[in-house]
């Protein structure tokens, strides 16, 4: 993907009228638009995207809206890009290793979960793994990555050898670093 890790980053605070969003998707319009009291998503199913969106303060989007023309668009922002594995096509992403600002690798469809620490380090947060049905997730707080892992893949516990050590993350979401 054309300017990685750093690029997704950068789109993060764009309304959804944002051509660069549209070449990220490949699409003006999703396959599904789901809206919550605190947040409106945009689901790529075939380009393997979610888009979440965080509205407004002073705007309440109508919990009946199937469409992006339901919505004033102006008055969401986005806050978090979630990538599936299985369907999205845009990888590898670049990366630098942000402890090596010289150096730089790339995130893969088949980037392991023990790959991952040794270029990320350990976690600032984890959890998951506590039964069969909920897979492990790490979060890089700092670096605004989050990635989980499935349970259905062997991933429902944290190994480095097995689990989600061998495993590759089924989704891989992008927000805000802290």
């Amino acid at each position: 993907m054309t300017g990685g890790l750093t690029a997704l980053h950068g789109l993060l605070g764009c309304l959804p009228t944002d051509d660069r969003l549209s070449n990220l998707v490949g699409a003006s319009e999703p396959e599904a638009v789901k809206v919550y009291s605190d947040v409106v998503y945009y689901s790529y199913t075939t380009s393997g995207i979610s888009l979440q969106y965080k509205p407004a303060a002073s705007y309440k989007p109508p919990r009946s809206a199937t469409k992006r023309s339901d919505l004033d668009e102006s008055q969401l922002s986005l806050s978090t890009i979630d990538i599936y594995t299985s369907a999205f096509s845009g990888f590898p992403i670049a990366v630098s290793v942000w402890d090596k600002p010289d150096s730089k690798t790339e995130f893969t469809a088949a980037t392991t979960g023990s790959r991952l620490v040794d270029l990320l380090g350990e976690p600032d947060r984890k959890g998951g793994g506590e039964s069969r049905s909920l897979g492990v997730w790490l979060e890089w707080t700092r670096l605004g990555l989050m990635c989980e892992f499935s349970s259905i893949h062997g991933a429902g516990r944290w190994d480095k050898e097995q689990g989600a050590g061998s495993a590759v993350p089924s989704v891989w979401s992008i927000f805000e670093g802290k």
